[in-house]
């Protein structure tokens, strides 16, 4: 979405800079002006196809209904951990060392049968221990 509306603004600065070109020397300008009509029409596709991708078919007779949201299931619980060790990982030794410390000590409780969301809660258990 947001390049889309990147291809937008830059098709509207390339009319303006054209519209100045155009003053100044007739052929280079008309040849910006094209170009930011070209840039507006392909930011306006491409965001049109994005709306059509996060769009939702709601079947006739059902656009009144009300659907209530799913309670926070152990996977995303789980998740949210992680983004937080992840967090604390990064500030501590840097993006890539963070990573890979934290993934290998996931990695470590998984390869023993452990499930991702047990192996997370058990990492930041630990570390909690650590930081105590």
């Amino acid at each position: 979405m947001k390049k889309a509306d990147a291809f937008v603004l830059s098709g509207v600065a390339f009319l303006l800079i054209g519209a100045v070109a155009a003053v100044i020397f007739a052929p280079i300008g008309i040849l910006v002006l094209v170009l930011g009509v070209i840039e507006i029409t392909y930011g306006f596709s491409k965001k049109s196809e994005v709306d059509r991708e996060y769009s939702v078919e709601v079947p006739e007779g059902e656009e009144g209904r009300t659907v209530e949201a799913e309670p926070e299931s152990e996977d995303s619980e789980a998740e949210a951990l992680y983004d937080e060790l992840l967090t604390k990982y990064i500030d501590r030794w840097g993006v890539q060392t963070g990573m890979q410390l934290l993934e290998t000590e996931i990695r470590a409780y998984t390869i023993h049968g452990e499930t991702f969301a047990e192996a997370v809660r058990k990492v930041s258990r630990r570390q909690q221990k650590k930081t105590s």
